[in-house]
């Protein structure tokens, strides 16, 4: 705990973490909240995304 207040302080520089690291860690965590991995492979396209925003945003 004392060395996360150290980082939130300022007093001492976050570790570097390399991306092979984050990836990993991110699809723990996805898992862990439910998401299927096999269609997070699939990249989204901004056409997909518009679209999504799109159709939240139209209200009921």
């Amino acid at each position: 705990m004392r060395q996360v207040l150290r980082y939130l302080d300022g007093d001492v520089p976050l570790p570097e973490l390399s991306p092979t690291y984050q990836g990993l860690n991110m699809l723990a965590l996805m898992q862990d909240q439910g998401f299927d991995p096999y269609v997070m492979t699939f990249p989204m396209t901004s056409t997909t995304g518009a679209s999504a925003i799109s159709d939240l945003s139209g209200g009921r």
